[in-house]
């Protein structure tokens, strides 16, 4: 073999070496996510990006899971609405490490260990807040400092999980802030769920035995808000 021709060899045996090792890298699949697949919903999302590249399947926080489609990937969250409370539609995006190939899953809830596992790197953009001007409060000595505190709980879809988080907000307001019962309102929109203790319509298991104040219809809904708007004071 002459000197060319062993050249030659050694430069194609470079080059296919070369090409069997190289990776989509991290960077890369940065890229492409924030600049091509979700290009149009960055500002308005929040994104995530999994530090190390995956071979597993994505575990998600409910005990659900995503697979992998590809041998190794690297993973991408997109929370799609990060003002509202979970669950609610948001998506995996899984980008091959060989090719950048990839695929998008939707979800309803996020993976485990998102807040040390990932990293954010696209934020929604947040309102500033707001100064306001007003009179300062000074409270009323008739009136007990929990009894200027009202809430109104509002649930549009009857669901074992949406109970038990109705169930969690009331007991919290209760127990942890000292919300008086009679001002917590709970317009629930049920259709015979019942409570697994076996009461049915109380959320915390104490009396009174219903804590639903009625279904969260429209009239209910701008009824309630009304005649709170007439009832509350300065402080409230």
């Amino acid at each position: 073999m002459t000197k060319l021709n062993k050249f030659l060899a050694a430069a194609l045996l470079c080059l296919i070496t070369t090409s069997v090792f190289s990776q989509f890298s991290r960077t890369e699949a940065i890229d492409l996510v924030l600049n091509s697949i979700l290009s149009d919903d960055v500002g308005n999302i929040d994104v995530y990006c999994s530090f190390n590249s995956q071979t597993t399947t994505v575990d998600l926080i409910d005990n659900d899971s995503e697979p992998n489609p590809y041998t190794e990937s690297w993973v991408f969250f997109s929370d799609d609405s990060p003002y509202a409370s979970w669950y609610h539609g948001s998506r995996v995006i899984f980008v091959n490490t060989a090719d950048g190939s990839y695929t998008i899953n939707d979800v309803e809830i996020y993976p485990k260990g998102l807040s040390s596992e990932y990293e954010e790197i696209s934020t929604a953009i947040r309102p500033d807040p707001i100064a306001m001007d007003g009179v300062p409060f000074v409270p009323n000595p008739e009136k007990v400092e929990s009894n200027y505190n009202y809430a109104l709980i509002i649930v549009a879809m009857d669901e074992p999980r949406n109970w038990y988080n109705t169930s969690l907000i009331y007991s919290v307001l209760k127990q942890n802030y000292s919300y008086q019962v009679n001002n917590i309102f709970v317009l629930y929109n049920y259709v015979g769920y019942t409570h697994l203790s076996g009461f049915t319509n109380n959320l915390d298991n104490e009396d009174p035995v219903n804590d639903i104040d009625g279904p969260a219809t429209y009239a209910n809904i701008q009824t309630t808000i009304t005649d709170l708007t007439e009832t509350l004071g300065h402080g409230d």
